[in-house]
């Protein structure tokens, strides 16, 4: 009778090993058909968003080729970062990532204004990312124990709860225009 269990738990040890692993090919080929449709898709634009943005050829021929050098300066920490936090964590970090920058985007109305949002958002994060675990460390020391980190990170939570409702709005993140020729540019290239 033990025996058959054990047989029945390594076939199904086997069985899960062999669907997980599939899934993860199924998800790596998704997620590079879905990276790999930007890099192509741009190349016949190149004319129109050079004309559009008034940038040279050489700057234009950029916007395909970053992402090609982003890939080959972070292709080789890659399996590092997988073998020690998991491929599937990885992943989601990078893809995480990715849609944080988008949202960037879709809340401007044109690349200047979304450099500018991402620039403000990510450093406000970056501060709160190095100063918020010593932040918290220092609470839990003068209180001598979790209680009161924990309360204030539950009403943190809630406010970017109530923030993340009012950026959900659908309404545009713009900039006030002071230089007269940029006022021209963004009136001229208006839809």
């Amino acid at each position: 009778m033990n025996q058959l269990s054990n047989k029945h738990e390594k076939s199904l040890d086997l069985y899960l090993k062999t669907a997980t692993s599939i899934m993860l090919i199924i998800g790596i080929t998704f997620i590079a058909a879905n990276l790999r449709t930007p890099l192509t898709a741009v190349g016949p634009l190149v004319e129109q968003i050079r004309g559009s943005l008034h940038i040279s050829n050489t700057l234009a021929g950029m916007i395909t080729t970053l992402p090609l050098f982003a890939f080959a300066g972070f292709s080789p920490f890659a399996p590092r970062l997988a073998r020690k936090f998991g491929t599937e964590l990885v992943l989601l970090w990078a893809l995480t990532f990715c849609l944080s920058i988008i949202f960037f985007s879709f809340r401007t109305r044109n690349a200047d204004e979304a450099a500018r949002l991402s620039g403000m958002a990510q450093s406000v994060g970056y501060l709160l990312a190095a100063f918020g675990p010593m932040l918290f460390g220092i609470l839990h020391d003068v209180s001598n124990n979790w209680a009161l980190p924990l309360i204030i990170l539950i009403g943190i939570a809630g406010l970017c709860l109530f923030a993340g409702l009012g950026a959900s709005r659908d309404l545009y993140v713009s900039i006030a225009v002071d230089n007269e020729s940029t006022h021209e540019f963004y009136t001229s290239n208006k839809d």
